[in-house]
C-alpha cells in the first residue's frame, strides 16, 4: 500500500511537471516568438517532447505492474528511450542556442545604440562648450574693449590732455561710466579755461 502511494505521489508530481512545462511551452511560443526560425525549433522541440514522453510513459506503466516480465518489458523500453531522450536534448539545446545567439545579437545592437548615443551626447556637450566659450568671449570682449578705451582716455585725461573725447554710447553701465567721463572732461576743461582768463 505504501509503495502504491509513493508512486502515486511521484505520477501526481510528473504530471504537474508536464503540465507547467507544458504551459510554460504554450505561454512562450504564443507570446514570445517572434521569428520563423525560432516557431520552427519550438515546434521540433514539442514534437520530441511528445515523441519521448509518450513511450516513456508506457516504459512507467509497465515497470509499476511489478511483474519480472513487465519489469524485463519496462527495461528494454526504457533502452529504446534513448535516441528519443537524445533528439528531445537535441532539440532543446538547439532552442537554448538560437535564443542565446538572439539575445547576443541585441545585446550588440543594444551595445551600438547606447554608444551612439553616448557620442551624440558628448558632441553635444562640445557644442555646448565651444557655444558658452564663444558666448563668454563676446560678452567679455564687450566689455573689455570699451573699458580698455576709458582707461586709456582716463590715463591722458590725468596727464592734462582735456581734449580727449569719450567715444563710447551705450545703455548699459558702461555707457553711463563713458557719459561720466564726458561730463567730467567738460568740467575740467570749462574749469581750465576760467583759470587761463
Amino acid at each position: 500500500s505504501t509503495r502504491r502511494e509513493d508512486m502515486a505521489a511521484v505520477d501526481s508530481q510528473i504530471q504537474a511537471v508536464r503540465s507547467e512545462t507544458g504551459s510554460l511551452v504554450e505561454h512562450y511560443m504564443k507570446d514570445l516568438i517572434y521569428n520563423d526560425k525560432d516557431r520552427e525549433l519550438m515546434k521540433n522541440l514539442a514534437d520530441a517532447r511528445a515523441a519521448f514522453w509518450v513511450p516513456a510513459d508506457e516504459a512507467l506503466k509497465q515497470s509499476r505492474i511489478g511483474t519480472p516480465q513487465a519489469k524485463s518489458q519496462a527495461l528494454k523500453m526504457a533502452v529504446d528511450l534513448k535516441p528519443l531522450r537524445d533528439k528531445y536534448l537535441a532539440a532543446a539545446t538547439a532552442e537554448v542556442d538560437f535564443n542565446e545567439g538572439v539575445g547576443k545579437d541585441l545585446a550588440k545592437v543594444v551595445g551600438t545604440t547606447v554608444s551612439s548615443a553616448r557620442t551624440g551626447i558628448l558632441i553635444s556637450i562640445g557644442i555646448g562648450i565651444l557655444l558658452a566659450c564663444v558666448i563668454a568671449f563676446v560678452i567679455v570682449r564687450g566689455i573689455s574693449r570699451p573699458l580698455g578705451k576709458l582707461t586709456e582716455t582716463a590715463k591722458l585725461i590725468a596727464q592734462g590732455d582735456l581734449n580727449q573725447e569719450v567715444d563710447f554710447h551705450s545703455t548699459d553701465e558702461i555707457g553711463s561710466l563713458a557719459a561720466s567721463f564726458r561730463d567730467i572732461t567738460k568740467v575740467l576743461s570749462n574749469l581750465q579755461l576760467e583759470l587761463q582768463r
